[in-house]
C-alpha cells in the first residue's frame, strides 16, 4: 500500500494539473449573475414632448421625477407615448401604451435602462369639469445600465396615479405625477 501512494503522490500530479486545465475555462465562463427584487417609488411632473409617433395628435411625455427604493434610486425620467382606446368602466378615456423607454439613476450615478411597447394602459379623466385625474400601469423590461447595472436584465410594473391640469385647457399634458417600478432585475 505504501508504495501505491508513493507512486501516486509522484506520478499524480501531473493527472491533477491536467484536470484543474480542462476545468478552468468552464470556471472563467460561470455566471454569477444574482436575481433581485427591484422596488423604486418616483414623485415628479409629467411634461410634453413634441413627438406624435403615430399621428393621433396625442403628444408623448416625459416625467421628470424624484426616487428612492432599492440600490438607492434618486432619479427616473420616463418617456411614454399613449394612444385612445375607448372608455374605461368609471367612464374616463382609456389609452393604450404604444411605447414607453425608462432610465433610472442611482446615487453612486450609475444608471439602469428599461423600455416597454404595447404593454400598458391608463385611463384619464377629460371632463372639462373635473380634475384631470388619471391612473394606469404600465409593463416593461429592464434591458441593460451602467456600472453595477451594466448586462442587467430582467421585467417590471409600473402602477402610476397623476393629475392632467393643462390637456381639457390648454390641450397639451402637466402636471404631477406618483408611481413606481416593481419587478425582479437580473445582475450580471
Amino acid at each position: 500500500m505504501g508504495s501505491m501512494m508513493t507512486i501516486l503522490s509522484r506520478k499524480g500530479w501531473p493527472l491533477i494539473a491536467a484536470v484543474a486545465l480542462l476545468l478552468t475555462p468552464l470556471m472563467a465562463a460561470t455566471s454569477y449573475a444574482r436575481e433581485v427584487p427591484v422596488k423604486i417609488s418616483y414623485t415628479g411632473s409629467i411634461v410634453p414632448i413634441p413627438v406624435d409617433v403615430d399621428d393621433d395628435e396625442a403628444v408623448a411625455t416625459v416625467v421628470d421625477a424624484q426616487s428612492k427604493g432599492s440600490f438607492g434610486a434618486t432619479m427616473s425620467h420616463i418617456v411614454t407615448e399613449w394612444t385612445p382606446t375607448g372608455l374605461c368602466d368609471d367612464g374616463y378615456v382609456q389609452f393604450a401604451l404604444i411605447h414607453s423607454a425608462v432610465v433610472v439613476t442611482f446615487s453612486n450615478g450609475d444608471q439602469l435602462f428599461g423600455a416597454g411597447a404595447g404593454n400598458g394602459w391608463m385611463c384619464l379623466d377629460l371632463d372639462p369639469a373635473g380634475d384631470g385625474f388619471f391612473y394606469g400601469e404600465a409593463y416593461g423590461d429592464f434591458t441593460d445600465g451602467t456600472g453595477r447595472f451594466e448586462g442587467a436584465s430582467g421585467s417590471f410594473s409600473s402602477p402610476f396615479t397623476g393629475n392632467n391640469l393643462t390637456f381639457t385647457e390648454f390641450g397639451y399634458p402637466f402636471g404631477p405625477i406618483q408611481g413606481g417600478f416593481q419587478g425582479r432585475l437580473t445582475l450580471q
